[in-house]
């Protein structure tokens, strides 16, 4: 016995894959208080009798800070300065 099929007619569909990061709309921080929308200009020159505070971060990918040949570099680096620059730390925080 042969039984008779309705063949239903396949469609292809196109999708568009949107691509990962970049800007999206409504995307990021918002800017609030006095401060929102500052320009990122350089920074005044300042005084050599006023400390500064400074704060890095390392690229991705790099290995750590607290490994012993890191610490060594960083260590190099300070004096050099000093020697250099007349720079002095005051503190130093792994």
């Amino acid at each position: 016995m042969h039984r008779s099929k309705s063949r239903r007619r396949v469609h292809q569909h196109e999708f568009t894959f949107r691509r990962r990061g970049g800007p999206r709309p409504g995307s990021g921080r918002k800017p609030k208080g006095d401060r929102a929308g500052v320009p990122h200009t350089r920074r005044p020159d300042f005084a050599s009798r006023h400390p500064l505070h400074v704060t890095v971060r390392v690229k991705r990918g790099l290995p750590g800070l607290r490994s012993r040949r890191a610490y060594r570099a960083i260590e190099r680096a300070f004096t050099q300065g000093k020697q250099r620059f007349g720079f002095r730390l005051n503190e130093y925080s792994e």
